[in-house]
């Protein structure tokens, strides 16, 4: 142990020669590595490559969206709008907000039970366009850039709540959620809902109105999405249409099978002797009288209320109340 400890004038000469140049570090450092383990860089973003993988239920809830939203805007509106879902695409949360214009409408928003904050974001153009609209004028093509009024933050808060529903709606098939609107900012460099490197689902649809055609975007950080990643991939959706195909068949085979309705008209009690005693002829009294609704039992179990009657000379009764 003692030899492998070097001497002051050792590590003088080993410093001089380094500082010569007689040792050449790079060849040593290439043949230390050569003999270790092989070095894998390790890209974050890569990460991203298996976000889309688990996202994949994510389309078929874009493409109800799609259609929701489009009925609600033509019925609003009373006029026709077409609504696209373009693209998602995981990006840098810094780069996501760089690229937006200032002004622009940002709807910071809550997405019940899951923990954080994601973004509904409308194009400035869009947002002048749908105001055109609510107020009944024609949208023109281009618009000059400005800050936008109270009034005109207060519709568009009014219109994120009626997209949210139609949102709210589109994840019914995956998983049930309530969207809650937290703010509204129009400059993007006032929002931080998440570090500059968090990668976030960037999801863009296109709404046409008038002839004038501009885009949505819904941010939400990745993390966000992990404790239901497992109802987001493409073998849950897969199982689940089996699932839904199976049942169809059920629903057939059940609208078959025979099942025992009876009407009860009524009942009464009575002892042992006062059973013992009745002959022909005899009255016995029952619970229900002519006016009161009579329980009809399938199999069992009582599911309706009704009068009894008589149609085309067979007794019969009428439901009046389901239970």
């Amino acid at each position: 142990m003692v030899e492998q400890i070097l001497s002051q004038e050792e590590i003088d000469a080993l410093l001089t020669s380094m500082d010569k140049g007689e040792i050449d570090l790079e060849d040593e450092g290439e043949g230390e590595q050569k003999k270790g383990d092989t070095i894998t860089e390790y890209d974050l973003v890569a990460k991203s490559l298996l976000i889309e993988e688990r996202f994949f239920a994510l389309e078929e809830v874009f493409d109800r969206f799609k259609m929701f939203a489009q009925n609600t805007l033509s019925t609003t509106f009373q006029k026709s709008v077409e609504v696209k879902y373009l693209s998602s695409e995981m990006v840098k949360y810094d780069d996501f907000m760089s690229a937006l214009s200032s002004p622009t409408i940002i709807n910071i928003f809550a997405i019940d039970p899951l923990i954080g904050s994601s973004l509904f974001v409308v194009e400035p153009n869009l947002v002048f366009t749908l105001i055109e609209s609510m107020f009944g004028g024609e949208s023109k093509s281009t618009f000059e850039p400005r800050d936008f009024t109270a009034i005109e933050k207060k519709m568009m808060e009014k219109f994120a709540v009626d997209i949210f529903r139609d949102f709210e709606s589109a994840w019914e098939i995956v998983f049930p959620t309530k969207l809650i609107l937290k703010g509204t900012e129009t400059k993007p460099e006032y929002v931080r809902i998440a570090a500059p490197y968090d990668i976030m689902l960037n999801c863009v649809f296109s709404i046409t109105l008038n002839e004038v055609e501009s885009n949505i975007y819904f941010c939400i950080p990745c993390i966000m999405l992990e404790p239901i990643r497992d109802k987001l991939t493409s073998g849950y959706v897969i199982g689940k249409d089996i699932e839904n195909a199976w049942r169809d068949q059920l629903v057939d085979l059940l609208k078959d099978a025979l099942v025992t309705v009876t009407g009860k008209l009524g009942q009464n009690v009575c002892t042992v002797e006062e059973l013992l005693s009745l002959e022909v002829g005899d009255v016995v009294l029952l619970d229900k009288g002519p006016q009161d609704p009579l329980p009809i039992n399938v199999e069992g179990q009582v599911k309706y209320y009704g009068f009894p009657g008589v149609v085309n000379g067979n007794r019969a009764v009428q439901v009046t109340t389901v239970v």
